[in-house]
């Protein structure tokens, strides 16, 4: 059987018994990529359909595991040769597929310790915040000729602001000569 890695295209062959029918998770020797190796269909084979019926209950046979991948290659299986790049062997995968796919959702689920998530929204808010102050500075008589309620806060607001400018300008100036 030949094997062929998604990634770099490395090949391998491997004894037809090395990868059973519900597939073997392998790693390419060259780029160290994973996949889920499965055995070639015969697809010109022909498929005899027997009518429905109820077969007796013979009994239990549990199935034999083929060898384990790495045994088989250790044992003398050959790689094709590639023209392009070297290969290596392949090596079984150390986790199940179970696991690897736990691991991957487990990974991206995991809240991120840089929180850079979380500084992105900070920035955004303080930006917004900002924004809507010089807005209403700006804009305050319009404002207040829309919600009246609100002409005494903003006169208020517009004071403290001039006169944040006005100690600015001081201190850059009085600082300057």
């Amino acid at each position: 059987m030949r094997l062929t890695c998604p990634a770099c295209d490395a090949a391998y062959e491997v004894p037809d018994g090395a990868v059973l029918e519900g597939g073997r998770w392998v790693r390419c020797g060259a780029c160290k990529a994973e996949w889920l190796a499965r055995p070639a269909i015969d697809h010109s084979a022909s498929v005899t359909v027997a009518p429905a019926e109820t077969p007796e209950p013979t009994g239990f046979e549990p199935a034999r595991p083929g060898p384990s991948l790495g045994a088989t290659l250790a044992s003398g299986a050959q790689k094709s040769p590639t023209p392009e790049r070297p290969t290596a062997p392949l090596q079984p995968s150390p986790q199940p597929a179970d696991a690897q796919l736990a691991a991957s959702f487990a990974d991206d689920a995991a809240p991120s310790s840089g929180g850079s998530a979380r500084a992105m929204a900070l920035i955004a808010l303080v930006t917004f915040a900002a924004l809507a102050a010089v807005i209403a500075y700006v804009r305050n008589e319009a404002i207040a000729d829309a919600a009246p309620a609100l002409r005494e806060p903003l006169a208020q607001y517009v004071d403290w602001v001039d006169g944040m400018r006005a100690a600015i300008r001081e201190a850059v100036q009085g600082g300057g000569t």
